[in-house]
């Protein structure tokens, strides 16, 4: 009886060329991830940096952008903001600043043009009367807009809270969504009700 006869077990056999392009990729791959990981943190630091100097990163050119520009000083706000083309945009200011949404009026108006990168500041100055108003300054415009002379925020006979859009980071927001800029709410105890006095800013494509 004839034993059967097992094949002898080929070992794969791999040529040095090969071996190479293995050992070549491997590395490639470890170098990528490694500096991935490297550049991330100076990726989120590089945008920090550019967000407390003002500059924009628009990824969305439909949208509307904001940051908010730090800067020195008292009642003074500064924002740099990217406008979609295409419509007509307007700054809305309101002495009436109510806890939610925004009031059905706005105290004054402004355009600010229809669409591109804009810088917008705002702040309350005395004009040659000695009373004070909230300037608006951009393209196109420098004037006092709204008076604040006689508010109980800015002559301290109530305490304030203050939200500003884009201070920590870079806001984004749909095209047709009103925007508030800066709501500066004055403190409601031991005031009516209906007591909503301080400083609402928003910007909308209609008037």
């Amino acid at each position: 009886m004839e034993e059967d006869t097992v094949p002898p077990t080929r070992r794969p056999r791999f040529s040095l060329l090969t071996l190479v392009l293995v050992t070549t990729i491997v590395a490639l791959a470890v170098a990528v991830f490694l500096q991935y990981q490297e550049l991330g943190p100076l990726r989120e630091e590089n945008r920090r940096l550019r967000y407390e100097v003002g500059e924009l990163d628009v990824e969305d050119a439909s949208q509307v952008h904001v940051v908010s520009v730090k800067k020195a000083g008292g009642y003074h706000w500064q924002w740099r903001i990217h406008l979609p083309k295409g419509h007509d945009w307007w700054i809305h200011l309101s002495r009436h600043a109510p806890k939610q949404g925004l009031p059905e009026k706005a105290s004054s108006l402004a355009r600010l043009g229809t669409g591109g990168e804009v810088t917008l500041i705002a702040e309350v100055l005395p004009a040659e009367n000695g009373v004070r108003y909230l300037y608006l300054r951009s393209d196109g415009i420098n004037s006092p807009f709204l008076e604040v002379e006689d508010t109980d925020w800015l002559n301290g006979r109530t305490m304030i809270g203050t939200s500003i859009t884009g201070e920590e980071k870079q806001i984004a927001s749909d095209v047709d969504e009103p925007l508030a800029l800066l709501r500066l709410e004055s403190d409601k105890r031991g005031k009516p009700s209906d007591y909503d006095e301080g400083l609402l800013i928003w910007l909308s494509n209609s008037r």
